[in-house]
């Protein structure tokens, strides 16, 4: 290889390791992020669990007070009883016992029906808090992993970005554009090896995206130290060996 690619070949190994740092961390910050979200989903069913317990005690308390209030008309209308003076006033008041009693038989059916269904919603809502516990403490440890790996990445983070700094000193700044430009859309992938699939064949492939390469590529990077790039994905291409073949070397 050319100065030019030589020194975008140690770029690229400088980049390609800080990626793998930078990676790591975004890693972990991307499992934060799907752990947030899954917790959040969690209080979210545990406050709407909260909001359907609230209303159904709400229910029961109303129909309990229906119930007392009816049983204090039935004890009213029994003292009413005892002071009547004719037979159809009695047999009128008795109605409205016997009426008020199985209303309140009904109601009473009712709220043994709720308090069964806020019994149901109290151990439902246990294993909710057992679930909130246990994906709140794995989002703590998480973040922890999270600063752990940050503090031991970090001091290499910085020596390779001086490395990367020192560098870019040696790559002409038109080549160094385009290894910023195609890094950048290439997930600092920037560079390709030409390979050669057949022995005996003069052709060869961007071992980036495994599409063929003009024989004039590969003698303008053999030739002259000018950054190639492959057509079809973009990379900047580089020779490891030469192409000794009489084709490839014919201008």
């Amino acid at each position: 290889m050319g100065a030019t690619l030589d020194a975008l070949h140690r770029l690229q190994a400088i980049e390609s390791r800080l990626h793998a740092l930078r990676q790591r961390i975004e890693g972990k910050r991307r499992e934060i992020r799907v752990q947030t979200r899954r917790l959040n989903s969690i209080k979210e069913s545990d406050q709407q669990q909260h909001d359907r317990t609230q209303h159904l005690q709400a229910d029961i308390d109303r129909l309990e007070l229906d119930r007392k209030s009816r049983e204090n008309e039935i004890i009213k209308l029994r003292e009413q009883m005892k002071i009547t003076k004719t037979n159809k006033e009695y047999a009128a008041i008795r109605v409205q016992i016997n009426t008020l009693d199985a209303n309140n038989r009904k109601l009473e059916d009712r709220i043994l029906e709720l308090m069964g269904q806020a019994d149901e919603l109290k151990t439902q809502s246990e294993t909710i808090q057992d679930e909130l516990r246990q994906q709140g403490d794995r989002l703590s440890k998480l973040d922890q992993e999270l600063a752990e790996i940050e503090s031991e990445t970090e001091p290499q983070i910085a020596e390779l970005q001086e490395q990367r700094e020192e560098a870019t000193m040696h790559v002409p700044a038109s080549a160094l554009q385009t290894f910023e430009l195609v890094s950048e859309h290439r997930d600092s992938d920037a560079m390709a090896k030409m390979v050669r699939p057949n022995a005996k064949r003069d052709e060869f492939i961007c071992n980036g995206c495994h599409m063929s390469q003009p024989l004039e590529t590969v003698n303008a990077i053999m030739n002259k130290d000018e950054v190639q790039t492959c057509k079809v994905c973009g990379r900047i291409l580089y020779l490891e060996e030469p192409a000794t073949t009489d084709r490839a070397t014919t201008s």
